[in-house]
């Protein structure tokens, strides 16, 4: 049984906290606590070659950053990312971000995971950054499958329609294939954050799971059956979590 305490926190005390932690120096999440911190990670940071198709070469959302404008007198933008425009596919960038995290006090990373058209989307910041980091052991992984349409907000404006560009579209085959995927490319790894053994694995919508699949128990089977793989590939159990 796992047993959780909500502390009550606003936003402005939470970064406060968090950049006292930073500048004391603190040496990383302590060993032993009945807590562990996590933080959604959005990986669009390395240019992907599907988006790469639709904006340019080398485009990744640093290009939104760049465009910012100023809107007023003394408003100060574009900004600039302190540690300048980074690649996130590379794993010594990937390193910097895991020490940076490791001294803040943060056990795990939640990546925003992608399943599109038969395979993964944004991928490579995880695959190529973060699993190739020499010091990813400091800071765990874990996936929240963010299951909803990707659609193309460039630029975003109150009287232009949003275009969709992938429709998050899963029936139950769709579904089994992507848990396969992360299984095996995933859950095996040692850095993968588990609760009591069992990797922990997030859904994001699971309403519009339930809807698209088809209905409850469609969707309730196919749980049944990720739960089971996970099993057979040697874990205790599965641990699910939905975000809304």
């Amino acid at each position: 049984m796992i047993h959780e305490e909500i502390v009550d926190i606003n936003r402005r005390e939470f970064l406060r906290t968090g950049a006292h932690a930073a500048l004391a120096g603190a040496t990383g999440h302590p060993q032993g606590t009945k807590y562990q911190v996590g933080a959604y990670y959005f990986p669009n940071w390395a240019p992907d070659p599907r988006l790469e198709r639709i904006h340019g070469k080398g485009w990744t959302e640093w290009e939104l950053l760049k465009r910012g404008e100023p809107k007023f007198a003394g408003h100060l933008q574009p900004k600039r990312p302190a540690w300048g425009y980074e690649d996130e596919s590379a794993p010594q960038v990937f390193e910097r971000k895991i020490a940076a995290a490791h001294a803040a006090g943060l056990s795990h990373f939640i990546f925003d995971w992608y399943w599109y058209e038969g395979k993964p989307f944004l991928e490579r910041g995880l695959e190529r950054g973060y699993l190739q980091a020499g010091n990813k052991a400091d800071v765990r992984f874990c996936l929240m499958w963010a299951n909803h349409d990707w659609l193309d907000p460039m630029p975003c404006r109150l009287d232009k329609e949003t275009r969709l560009i992938f429709k998050g579209t899963y029936d139950s085959a769709v579904f089994d294939s992507a848990v396969d995927y992360v299984i095996s490319h995933y859950f095996r790894e040692p850095s993968y954050y588990r609760i009591d053994g069992a990797p922990y694995f997030s859904i994001y919508m699971l309403k519009q799971m339930v809807e698209r699949m088809g209905g409850m128990e469609i969707a309730r089977v196919a749980l049944d059956r990720f739960r089971q793989r996970t099993r057979n590939a040697g874990f205790p159990d599965l641990h699910l979590n939905t975000v809304a």
